[in-house]
Formats: structure tokens, C-alpha cells, sequence
């Protein structure tokens, strides 16, 4: 999404971009960036907490008049569970899990060799391990 909003920020139509991962938008360079250290997918957010969601998109919105110059980042003042960052493990673990389960997939798809995820495999329901 930051790529986009440089390329509808050089059509002439200002953007505010509102990112979760402070290393991609380093390089994308969106021409103004806000960060929310908030696991990937709760950009809006916590999901279920709409006082959160609010402050949120109010504290994004305010950072309006804090950009000096292209490409600068703005942090938000929140965190997803104060100093516990155990979410990290946790996300690394589902995206680990997803590819895990789409590499299985090609492998099936594509008559490639499983030899060796016969544990996989046997504990792998088809909702779970082929979609």
C-alpha cells in the first residue's frame, strides 16, 4: 500500500498511509508515514475493542500537522500489550505455520516428493493443511 500511496500522492492527491511494518515503509517510502506497533492484520486497531479503534484513527488523523518533509515516519503512542512482545513469537509462528502448510500444498499440487511430512500429513485435515 505505500507504493500506491506514492503513486497517487505524485497524481496530486495528498496521502496518509498507516503502516505496521516500520521496515517496509523505511524502504517503500510512502511520502507520510504513521506506524502502529500492532501485529500485521489490527491496522484498525485491537479486533472487538472499539474504544481502541477510535483513538486510533483519531491519534492517525492528528499526526496531520507533524509531517515536515516526504517520507517521514510518525510513531502512534500505542502498544499492543505494554512491554510484552510475546504477540512477535506468536505471529511468527502462524506465518511460519501458513507457509508451511501452502509449501504441502504445491508439493501435493505439483506430485512433488513428500517423502519425509508423513507426520505432517497424517495429522493435516483438507481444511486445515490444503486451502
Amino acid at each position: 500500500m505505500g507504493l500506491v500511496a506514492r503513486v497517487v500522492e505524485a497524481a496530486g492527491i495528498p496521502t496518509l498511509y498507516l503502516g505496521l511494518a516500520r521496515d517496509i515503509a523505511m524502504k517503500v517510502k510512502p511520502p507520510r508515514t504513521v506506524f502502529l506497533d500492532y501485529p500485521l492484520g489490527n491496522t484498525a486497531g485491537r479486533p472487538n475493542d472499539p474504544a481502541n479503534q477510535r483513538a486510533v484513527l483519531r491519534a492517525f488523523l492528528a499526526t496531520l500537522s507533524r509531517f515536515s518533509e516526504p517520507g517521514s515516519i510518525v510513531d502512534l503512542p500505542f502498544t499492543w500489550n505494554g512491554d510484552d512482545r510475546s504477540w512477535e513469537a506468536d505471529m511468527r509462528a502462524l506465518y511460519l505455520a501458513a507457509f508451511e502448510r501452502a509449501t504441502m500444498k504445491r508439493q501435493r499440487i505439483l506430485g512433488e516428493n513428500l517423502t519425509g511430512f508423513e507426520a505432517e500429513l497424517r495429522q493435516c485435515d483438507e481444511t486445515l493443511c490444503w486451502t
